[in-house]
């Protein structure tokens, strides 16, 4: 992995991790998504509008719960951790999926802005 990041930088280009691509909010049931962006890699990996996201891990660790006073928890772990393990409950039915962040070449500016 470190090589193919090495290349990519090589590259001249900035490379971030894309966005997950789903959107949620805290809820009594959990966390709820309440959208999924078309194509991204929450939609490619499964997650759908109204499925609650219950417990997260990053690789290689347990799953931890999520209630909807663990926000911040679940936000560091989506930006941190890649692949993330969600465990979701889709109306009475609870699985696992893995969404992998995938990386994206941005130049090192947009405008006047700096893409870091």
């Amino acid at each position: 992995m470190l090589e193919r990041d090495e290349e990519k930088k090589s590259e001249g280009h900035a490379h971030t991790p894309q966005k997950l691509g789903f959107r949620f909010e805290a809820n009594v049931g959990g966390l709820l998504v309440t959208q999924v962006d078309d194509a991204s890699p929450a939609a490619v990996a499964g997650v759908m509008r109204g499925d609650y996201v219950i417990a997260a891990a990053p690789p290689e660790s347990k799953m931890l719960s999520i209630t909807s006073t663990e926000t911040n928890f679940f936000i560091a772990l989506l930006r941190e951790a890649s692949p993330v393990f969600l465990r979701l409950r889709r109306l009475e039915e609870e699985f696992t999926v893995c969404i992998h962040k995938e990386y994206m070449a941005t130049p090192p500016f947009q405008g006047d802005k700096l893409n870091a």
